[in-house]
């Protein structure tokens, strides 16, 4: 798999998978030990591999939001509503930094005017 890949040149791709051990690592210890370092680990892990590949960073914010939720839910069974208010804080948090970071291809996407495929055709059939 990683060989087609690099010979068909989608380096973005491999990078993007490339970054997952760090993602993994973050993740791991933030759920381990709920420290706002690791959070902020795992804020730039996932910046860092939405810049290289935008299918790997839709796969880790699933994983991340599937983990944190499981979490949330242990928390929950254990009845430490302080431990599961902050989880929801960090959260929001991630969500709202993620969304500063990845502003330069996050607001050009939701502010087109009409899909790439709908540009092709036009061009295509002109």
């Amino acid at each position: 798999f990683v060989f087609s890949r690099f010979v068909s040149g989608q380096w973005y791709l491999i990078i993007g998978y490339a970054l997952l051990p760090l993602w993994f690592y973050s993740i791991k210890k933030y759920v381990k030990n709920l420290r706002r370092k690791y959070l902020y680990y795992l804020i730039l892990s996932l910046f860092l591999i939405s810049l290289f590949s935008i299918h790997i960073f839709y796969l880790t914010i699933i994983l991340t939001l599937s983990s944190l939720g499981f979490v949330f839910g242990k928390f929950l069974y254990k009845k430490d509503y302080f431990t599961s208010l902050k989880l929801i804080k960090d959260v929001v948090g991630i969500g709202l930094i993620l969304m500063i970071l990845c502003g330069y291809w996050l607001i050009p996407l939701v502010n087109k005017q009409e899909t790439i495929l709908k540009q092709l055709n036009e061009q295509i059939f002109i």
